[in-house]
């Protein structure tokens, strides 16, 4: 499963916030829909629940 809370430091070019929180597992297929819902979710929730909850949608859709 892919975690999106790994950064790989070594290749970054620019400075990053670390932004703490937990971290939500879930066993799922890697390619089903729920998964790009997920990923767009944890990718976006820095940025609001609402906005968050949005992205997941449109990638739940899309896919």
């Amino acid at each position: 499963m892919v975690s999106l809370h790994r950064i790989n430091t070594e290749t970054m070019t620019k400075p990053v916030a670390a932004i703490k929180g937990k971290v939500q597992e879930i066993d799922i297929p890697d390619d089903s829909r729920i998964t790009a819902a997920k990923f767009a979710y944890r990718t976006n929730r820095p940025k609001g629940l609402r906005y968050a909850i949005h992205r997941a949608w449109v990638a739940f859709r899309r896919s």
